[in-house]
């Protein structure tokens, strides 16, 4: 392999590693907004809550195709990060409805 194939390489999978880490912060702060109201949004009531559920996959997809390109610690820590945002309010919303019914 050329070096610049080695370096287009290396740029994709940092590149998707760091996708991946982006889409579990920004699912944090959205979700810390929610329940802290730091910056107030009413209109949007019960969307962070369910935003999880469909963009996570994204940063899991991400963080798996970082992964087998090349193992490396910042596709893992956006893989786990991702699969906790994504169990987290569907274990919220299970729990919520035990103790507070439907």
């Amino acid at each position: 392999m050329s070096d610049k194939q080695n370096l287009k390489k290396t740029q994709s999978y940092i590149a998707f590693g760091l996708i991946s880490v982006f889409i579990a912060f920004l699912l944090v702060l959205i979700l810390v907004n929610l329940f802290l109201q730091v910056v107030p949004l009413p209109k949007l009531q019960g969307l962070p809550l369910v935003a999880p559920l469909f963009i996570a996959p994204f940063g899991i997809i991400c963080a798996l195709v970082s992964t087998k390109m090349k193992n490396n610690k910042l596709a893992q820590a956006g893989l786990i990060a991702n699969i906790v945002l994504f169990i987290c309010p569907t274990a919220y919303n299970i729990i919520v409805t035990i103790f507070f019914g439907p």
